[in-house]
């Protein structure tokens, strides 16, 4: 069927680019293709080039507020610890400008604690260390009340330089440490030994620069002084750190899941004598004998931590807490179903 002639005269064009033979003029040389890759190649390198030099401007932009916001602070505690005397409004001033400025960093950090996504021990520490702070810069604090949590870190009598340090800790995101390295771990009562982590071939690991506060409580270097001198402190007894807190839940029964209100199972330390009664055995044998379910208990985390405030010690870096507070915490915050 001949082609109909279009109105411009013309016949029209079919879609698409020419095939190209080998013959064909379309066809690259081998001088124009690797003019193309070299172009290409630039191209990557200019481009690679322009994102290190990039990411290197935000690493010093990083450094550069970093050290800004360090200097603020500096500043702002020795301005705010000579100003409250006198000015007693820069207190309120104070804890809003701190509630912000965590905010910032950390959304809630009061609120978040219980529900952080992180490890139960993590989330106690966080919470005590919040605590710690709030006591620390309100000037209105009960003096016996900081006097309690702090007897043992005589560093903290120094506020303004003491206050960047301690802010730092207390706004720190889930991948910073809540605590100080360089400072001891006063293991006064055991804290820190009940429930260490383990290594792969299941040794127990301890935290570092563990030892007792012999200078702080001006004792020697026998121990039936130091254990004297802790008894007159009213520091005697057993203690915990977060981490033995985390393994005394788990041996009671607590599925540590990051809820606010976990599962308490029966476990055999629940009962006296490390094991359950035999009425209970025989109660639980009927219950399933007949189908039935029972609710399990659940553990207020957010109550078992406001008890543990009660009592809470910083041990050098770290909260400590009695292990009959921590007991009877736990008793008072069960919610049976």
């Amino acid at each position: 069927m001949p082609m109909i002639p279009s109105s411009q005269g013309r016949m029209p064009r079919s879609s698409g680019r020419p095939r190209s033979g080998p013959d064909s003029a379309t066809v690259l040389s081998e001088e124009r293709r690797s003019q193309i890759r070299r172009a290409q190649k630039t191209y990557r390198l200019k481009k690679a080039a322009s994102l290190q030099e990039t990411q290197q401007r935000v690493a010093l932009l990083e450094t550069k507020l970093q050290s800004i916001s360090d200097s603020l602070s500096d500043y702002r505690a020795a301005l705010v610890s000579e100003l409250q005397d006198s000015h007693p409004l820069v207190t309120g001033f104070d804890n809003i400008f701190d509630i912000a400025g965590c905010d910032r960093d950390q959304t809630g950090t009061t609120s978040q604690a219980p529900t952080d996504n992180c490890s139960l021990s993590r989330q106690l520490q966080r919470y005590s260390l919040e605590y710690a702070f709030r006591l620390f810069t309100n000037t209105h604090s009960p003096p016996v009340e900081i006097y309690r949590v702090f007897r043992l870190v005589p560093c903290l009598r120094n506020r303004s330089k003491m206050y960047p340090y301690f802010r730092r800790l207390v706004c720190a995101d889930t991948d910073n440490p809540l605590e100080v390295p360089t400072l001891p771990f006063y293991c006064i009562g055991g804290a820190g030994t009940h429930y260490p982590a383990r290594d792969t071939a299941g040794n127990p690991i301890y935290p570092p620069k563990m030892r007792l506060p012999r200078r702080i409580l001006s004792v020697g270097v026998g121990v039936d002084g130091a254990q004297r001198r802790l008894e007159a402190c009213g520091l005697d007894g057993r203690w915990f750190d977060c981490r033995d807190v985390e393994g005394f839940l788990r041996e009671r029964g607590v599925q540590v899941d990051g809820s606010l209100f976990p599962v308490v199972r029966e476990s055999d330390s629940a009962s006296p004598g490390g094991g359950e009664s035999a009425d209970y055995q025989l109660q639980m044998s009927l219950v399933e004998s007949l189908g039935e379910s029972v609710a399990p208990s659940r553990l207020d985390l957010e109550s078992f931590f406001q008890r543990l405030l009660r009592g809470v010690v910083i041990l050098g870096r770290v909260p400590g807490f009695r292990e009959c507070d921590v007991v009877g915490a736990f008793k008072t915050s069960v919610i049976s179903s």
